[in-house]
């Protein structure tokens, strides 16, 4: 939470995100970077299973890439090969099945931006004072959004089944060396990068053995070099989570 920081003088700034992943992070930190005047002396960002799965970096949900401080189009995001999975392929029907999914994402892309524009169009002309209320808000709280909802156990079992595939997940690799790059770039910038996990509510136990030994494997490897801050799991209980992977207000603080 920034202000508790700042209470001990260290400025922050929370740029966190829903399903941010390792993609997610390389283009919030490269907008941040390009636009600030000087860089910042640390960086610290989040690690969870979820961050090397298929479920993070969901551009449609959560489409960061038209906020950011220099926007980039939804069709440079679907086409690039560096956001999205490389077309190459020697076998031609997965080649045809993976362009068939880029148009259909850049189909869904443009129709969430379509929905969004009409209803910022909307709330910018009925609700001008409710706009710069929360820009305010953000501003004052750096990024920080609290939730004071707490977890019930119908929500966590309709949150499980939402996940549910998650059981059939691969650890993917490629995010995890991704991630080493992101790191290799900040560090040449003398920016010290730091990790950090946050408690969760039993969501380790919707990824299968496999995943989460090659999960726990790759934070040792990160932590050979870069400091990893973990928690207290017997710190926590239901009360502190709004879902089984994200904490409410009273457990941030």
């Amino acid at each position: 939470i920034p202000h508790m920081l700042d209470s001990i003088g260290v400025k922050s700034y929370n740029a966190g995100i829903s399903t941010a992943g390792i993609v997610f992070y390389e283009m919030i930190i490269n907008d941040y970077l390009s636009n600030v005047n000087s860089h910042p002396s640390n960086i610290f960002m989040l690690l969870s299973p979820v961050t090397f799965s298929s479920k993070s970096d969901n551009f449609i949900r959560h489409p960061i890439h038209r906020y950011l401080d220099n926007p980039i189009s939804n069709i440079e995001v679907v086409l690039s090969s560096k956001i999205y999975n490389d077309l190459s392929s020697k076998n031609f029907k997965d080649y045809v099945l993976r362009t068939t999914n880029k148009l259909y994402d850049i189909h869904l892309l443009y129709k969430k931006s379509f929905k969004k524009g009409l209803k910022n169009l909307y709330n910018l002309i009925k609700n001008k004072s409710d706009i710069k209320e929360y820009n305010n808000f953000s501003t004052i709280n750096k990024g920080y959004e609290p939730s004071f909802m707490v977890a019930t156990d119908s929500s966590i079992k309709s949150f499980r089944k939402y996940y549910a595939s998650l059981k059939l997940e691969d650890f993917d690799f490629h995010k995890l060396n991704r991630l080493f790059e992101i790191v290799e770039f900040l560090e040449m910038r003398n920016i010290r990068v730091k990790f950090f996990e946050l408690p969760t509510f039993g969501f380790n136990e919707l990824f299968s053995k496999e995943y989460i030994f090659n999960y726990e494997n790759s934070i040792k490897k990160i932590a050979k070099k870069n400091k990893v801050i973990s928690y207290n799991k017997s710190l926590f209980n239901i009360s502190h989570f709004r879902d089984i992977d994200h904490l409410n207000d009273t457990g941030a603080k």
